[in-house]
């Protein structure tokens, strides 16, 4: 049975999703897809030939660009991405994180080189390794961390 989790419309519940996720480093977007009638937009983050992959399924979706960089043959592997909040209290997922937390302020640029979805409501899961939604593994929700010889232990309440 799948288990699919939702971001809540605060910095902490998008700062756990995240940093679960690492950002989605290394990921790669893999599939797009929208429905008009639903409004729904999903994403398919494949990471390590499937394992560990994920699902973003943005609902209520405002707008969305899709902008696929392609070299020798093959997607580029996402360097990491930010989760913003709008004004309004929409989500806004940028697969570019180079402003960090100062994205908001740089906003406008992100959008014209990056592939972007913003929504009223995200919900994701993980997959796994054919690819279909998965409970999340155990792993995921409490991780170790090795930050240059540095353990941590990181544990992530998720809604």
């Amino acid at each position: 049975m799948a288990v699919w989790y939702e971001v809540l419309h605060t910095e902490k519940d998008i700062h756990n999703f995240m940093e679960c996720n690492s950002h989605f480093h290394d990921f790669k977007i893999e599939r797009v897809s929208y429905n008009p009638d639903s409004n729904i937009a999903e994403l398919f983050l494949r990471y390590d030939e499937l394992e560990g992959s994920v699902i973003l399924r943005f609902v209520g979706v405002c707008s969305m660009n899709v902008n696929i960089q392609v070299e020798f043959g093959d997607a580029d592997e996402i360097a990491g991405s930010v989760l913003l909040l709008t004004e309004k209290g929409q989500f806004i997922w940028i697969a570019e994180d180079s402003w960090g937390d100062k994205s908001m302020e740089h906003i406008e640029e992100l959008k014209q080189s990056s592939s972007w979805i913003q929504a009223e409501r995200l919900i994701w899961a993980t997959t796994d390794k054919e690819g279909k939604p998965t409970e999340l593994p155990a792993d995921k929700i409490d991780q170790t961390w090795d930050n240059y010889g540095k353990i941590e232990h990181h544990h992530f309440d998720l809604t």
